[in-house]
């Protein structure tokens, strides 16, 4: 099968305004609702009231049910496959609609495994985004999306510092390594071309991610690249050489190992299963 270059929206679909708020209900179907796999440049916050749906992302499955809250990061690649009696709000925004904080709050909760939350006693927020969904004012619409951003990232944090009881200096941490991660993993795979950019011992950054992650730093990093790979392997049809030496590895027989050994099948069979 023929692949194409993975599906990016970007931030222009948001029109002038910066997000887009949308009602989804048995009754009303969008004319631009999309059900293929894609990614977006921007945030997508989504709150299932009732019912549920079923999506993949990143290549994991989730079956979200209703009073439950899921975030999609920019970057990652998702796609809805199957909704029964769907009751959801959802609010598509970019970036720059963010402060320091809010963006902070974002960066944080990634860290963390899974994208989905429970979304528990949300009738202001409803309330709001019902409001904002007929809302005509741009500069009314931005203070009311800042707005919903703003509790439910709080309430995204809450969650996750309860999973978490690690200081904000590790966490801080741990988001400047994937930062680094993102701007060098094709080059630099070792722990401790990281540790020493972050002022810290390899033995200190493999603890940090320990705690937060349950993996090692070096596990950790494998399973970026592998990430990475699954991306170019699901959305090209370039082959697994040109795959690995795009990514970085100049013997792809060692990829391959990799690949294997973290994804538990070879690059070549995840291709044939998801053709």
């Amino acid at each position: 099968m023929k692949k194409e270059e993975i599906l990016q929206h970007t931030s222009s679909k948001l029109h002038d305004r910066g997000y887009i708020c949308r009602i989804v209900n048995p009754d009303t179907v969008s004319p631009d609702r999309v059900s293929y796999t894609h990614r977006d440049d921007y945030f997508i916050l989504g709150i299932i009231l009732n019912g549920e749906i079923d999506c993949i992302i990143d290549f994991q499955k989730y079956t979200l049910p209703g009073n439950s809250l899921v975030l999609l990061s920019p970057g990652q690649v998702h796609q809805f496959i199957f909704e029964r009696d769907l009751e959801a709000l959802m609010l598509a925004f970019s970036p720059t609609l963010l402060d320091d904080k809010i963006r902070y709050q974002l960066e944080q909760s990634a860290i963390f495994h899974s994208p989905v939350y429970e979304a528990g006693a949300i009738e202001a927020v409803t309330a709001l985004m019902e409001l904002l969904s007929r809302q005509n004012n741009v500069s009314a619409g931005r203070y009311l999306a800042q707005a919903v951003i703003s509790i439910l990232a709080d309430k995204i944090i809450q969650q996750c510092s309860q999973a978490s009881r690690e200081s904000s200096r590790r966490i801080d941490l741990m988001l400047e390594f994937r930062g680094l991660l993102r701007e060098k993993i094709t080059a630099e795979r070792r722990p401790g071309f990281y540790a020493e950019r972050l002022n810290i011992s390899p033995i200190y950054l493999n603890e940090i991610v320990k705690v937060i992650t349950g993996l090692s730093a070096s596990q950790f990093i494998k399973n970026e690249i592998v990430l990475l790979a699954k991306r170019e392997l699901f959305h090209t049809s370039d082959s697994v050489k040109e795959i690995a030496y795009r990514l970085g590895f100049t013997d792809n027989a060692y990829f391959t190992r990799l690949f294997t050994e973290t994804a538990g099948v070879s690059p070549g069979k995840f291709r044939e299963n998801i053709d």
